[in-house]
């Protein structure tokens, strides 16, 4: 019996609900939907909701976009953001839907981070004008090799003055066969977050990465990368790359640091620590992690990737005001909000402040003489 009743137990919290996308308002923009979909190979994958006559959102190509997304169990994985347009996506009921076209415009990494927080996505220049849809996916990473999959959809009207059409995008179909593994153990698969494994991001390319902006983080899932999966066969037709539009001034939108959103997960990995047991908060202005050197010239951007073995090609510096923080090995991030609880840059300060008053001390002993 007791048996039983553990079984019981596992199963009720795995289908407790994780996560959903808030902003653009979703095909359900109120109420409960943060279960996983189906399988990455079903038709509420493309889309969970049919389309219905709620209002949708204006955006404009060549502007950033603020996303917004509640992830309630802030589990491990990455969320890509794409964008559709056809009738299949814009109008397509039940099955509809499985023939609908995307084309990927961003990647964000380990994204329960920004859960709750404003997300500027930048929106390509070269988007067609009309009616589409903007497509907010993440994958789980914290039962491998199984994983649960996320999927929701938003109604929009961009607004162009882009000259290509739907027709020359390099747009593909999710499912069908479906574009992402079906676990860790379909090549490519996904990584392992809870041991010391190369860390990659498993995923299509996004189009026309060579106009993508740095905080799209396209470099993520380029040719070449582990997780990398091609796609090409599934786009058909010519796709005429759309000429870089003239600049135009962006005033990126910083993601606000929603308070009290920086607690450890409690599926962290066990990610080695440079001090064991310097857990003692440090009573100085906390150490620079990684120290940023002509802030004023550096090309990264607010809370982008600043270092770690998933993002060798990131810049080290970060822009004034921000200072890298340091998650693990793998990933450190531009912040303006200290480091977060449960990060390696907590131990790292804490050791940092031991060896200065450690300096201090000596010092003081030292003029005693």
């Amino acid at each position: 019996m007791m048996y039983t009743l553990a079984l019981s137990t596992t199963f009720v919290l795995g289908a407790w609900g994780h996560g959903r996308l808030d902003i653009p308002a979703t095909r359900k923009p109120l109420g409960f939907e943060n279960e996983p979909v189906s399988g990455p190979n079903e038709t509420d994958f493309v889309c969970r909701n049919d389309p219905n006559s709620n209002p949708k959102t204006k955006v404009t190509a060549g502007q950033s976009l603020n996303m917004k997304w509640t992830l309630t169990a802030k589990h491990w994985g990455d969320c890509s953001v794409y964008v559709g347009y056809g009738d299949a996506v814009v109008n397509g009921v039940g099955d509809e839907k499985r023939a609908a076209r995307f084309v990927k415009i961003a990647n964000v990494p380990d994204c329960r981070q920004f859960s709750e927080q404003d997300y500027a996505v930048d929106l390509p220049g070269w988007l067609p004008a009309g009616h589409a849809v903007i497509r907010w996916e993440w994958y789980a990473l914290h039962m491998h090799p199984a994983i649960e999959f996320y999927v929701q959809c938003a109604d929009v009207i961009i607004e162009s003055d882009s000259t290509l059409t739907v027709d020359q995008l390099p747009s593909y179909p999710v499912v069908g066969p479906p574009v992402l593994p079906t676990s860790a153990n379909v090549a490519p698969g996904y990584r392992h977050v809870f041991t010391a494994t190369e860390q990659f991001y498993t995923g299509p390319p996004c189009a026309f990465q060579d106009q993508a902006s740095d905080r799209s983080n396209c470099q993520l899932t380029a040719p070449g990368t582990t997780g990398y999966v091609d796609v090409s066969d599934r786009i058909t037709g010519e796709q005429v790359p759309q000429p870089t539009p003239s600049p135009t001034e962006v005033v990126p939108v910083t993601p606000a640091p929603t308070e009290g959103a920086t607690d450890a997960p409690t599926d962290a990995p066990n990610t080695p620590s440079p001090t064991e047991g310097a857990t003692d908060a440090p009573t100085d202005a906390p150490a620079t992690p990684s120290p940023t050197q002509n802030a004023g010239s550096c090309s990264n951007h607010a809370w982008g990737p600043c270092g770690g073995s998933s993002n060798p090609t990131a810049p080290s510096c970060c822009p004034a005001g921000y200072q890298c923080q340091v998650q693990n090995e793998w990933y450190s991030q531009c912040r303006n909000d200290g480091c977060p609880s449960g990060w390696d840059c907590e131990t790292m300060n804490s050791a940092s402040m031991s060896g200065r008053r450690l300096e201090r001390r000596l010092s003081a002993l030292e003029g005693s003489h």
